[in-house]
Formats: C-alpha cells, structure tokens, sequence
C-alpha cells in the first residue's frame, strides 16, 4: 500500500501526498545470479556472431583425388591415380601418328589470350576433319590470334588459318624434321606423365606418414614407392616406342 504524508501549516486545510512505495532490495545472491546470466547470454551472442563470419568451406577436390594428406592411406586409391595419368598419355600417343591430323597434336600447345599463358584446350576445342586438317574452335574472339600464333610456333610446320572464330590448321606430310619434331612431342608428353605421378607419389606419402605405427608407416611408404616406380618405368617404355614408331620411315 502507498504511504499518505499529511502535511499541516497553521490554519490551511490538510494536503495529502501520495509517495510510491519503495522497491524492495534484491539479496547479493539474486544480484549476482542475473549478472552470471547476463554474460552468458552475451557470450552466446558473439559465439553466434563468429560462426556465422566464417567462410564455409568448399566441397570437394581436386581431380586426381588431390587432397592435403589428411585422409586414411589407400593403396589401391594410389595406384588407380597412376593408372589415370599412364592411360591420358596412352590416349595422346594414340593420336600422335606421323602426317595425320590428331588433337594430340596440339597438346602442350600454351596461349596467352592476355591476362598468362593458359593451355589450348581451354580456350578452344580441337577436332580432326580429315587426315591432313585440324580445326581449333575458340570460345572467344580475343584467343584466335594469339592461338594461331602458338600453332605456328610448333616445330611441326603447321599453319593455322583463321576463318571467323575457327582456326583450320593444315597438317603437312610428314618430313624428316617433323618425325623429330613428333620424337620430341613424344617425350613431352612423357615428361608431363611422369610430373603427375610425382605428385600422386607426394600426397600419397603425406598419408603413409600419418599411419599408426612405424611398422606401418614403413610399410606404406615402401608400398608407394614401388607403385610409382613401376608406374615411371611404364611410361619411360612407352615413351621410347613412340620415339621409335615416329621415326621409323
């Protein structure tokens, strides 16, 4: 219940004031419960507030099966991604004949567009019309003169002549020069192989290395190099059949 203050001054009539009634006090305890409660709430908030800022992660790899070593090692992962890299350079060598046209031609061909040298087959798409013509489509309008360019640095004597976004590059027959020419390709593309068994070879030891035990640790990493050897040694024998085939009148 409010309080009434009666006040009297001579002769006045009484005036009556009305005074709120006082809040009670809060016990220590109560007191300090609501601060605890408080700094919980706050610390939830600003939790809240950083995850939310982080980036979220992108799914997936690279190809190959790239990853930074942290997953459990697997031989058989391992080999299979030494399989795909002697199988791509088989797949060029298919292509690779002395005076017929073939897309493996081109592999290797690097063009600089403006902005760095990116690889040919990113730019445009490569197709046999015959077995003397190539025709390299460009996505863009602004890679047609620096492709033809690149084409014509190949020391295989091809011409590549623009027709709108199209380039038709004539394979000549083939010469003493351009079998060399051919050898050398040959052995690029070897090289380029070999590069990215390298790296499987790489990753996969990241992995060995995170086996439990030394014994298995040991065993692992023996395991991968055998596997790698086995796989270069693949493609050097591959490589010295293709020079022979290109140079063999």
């Amino acid at each position: 219940m409010s309080r009434q203050l009666v006040v009297r001054t001579g002769l006045v009539s009484t005036q009556r004031l009305v005074l709120p009634r006082p809040t009670p006090l809060l016990p220590v305890t109560a007191i300090r419960h609501l601060a605890a409660k408080g700094k919980k709430k706050e610390k939830e908030k600003k939790g809240k507030t950083k995850a939310a800022s982080r980036p979220v992660a992108e799914e997936g790899g690279g190809d190959d099966g790239g990853d930074d070593g942290a997953s459990a090692f697997d031989l058989d992962s391992v080999k299979e991604q030494l399989a795909k890299a002697s199988a791509h350079l088989q797949k060029s060598y298919d292509g690779l004949q002395t005076g017929r046209a073939s897309p493996a031609l081109l592999d290797g061909v690097m063009v600089d567009p403006g902005g760095g040298e990116v690889p040919l087959s990113s730019i445009a798409k490569v197709l046999a019309q015959g077995p003397q013509m190539l025709t390299v489509s460009c996505y863009q309008a602004n890679a047609i003169a620096p492709a033809a360019k690149a084409i014509e640095r190949l020391p295989l004597g091809l011409r590549a002549e623009p027709q709108g976004k199209v380039l038709r590059v004539a394979v000549p027959r083939p010469t003493q020069e351009s079998r060399q020419a051919l050898a050398k390709q040959a052995r690029t593309l070897a090289e380029a192989a070999k590069s990215r068994m390298r790296d499987v070879r790489q990753r996969a030891m990241k992995r060995a290395n995170a086996e439990p035990s030394k014994e298995e640790v040991k065993r692992a990493e023996k395991d991968v190099e055998e596997a790698a050897k086995s796989a270069v040694a693949a493609v050097d024998e591959a490589m010295k059949a293709k020079e022979k085939e290109v140079l063999t009148v």
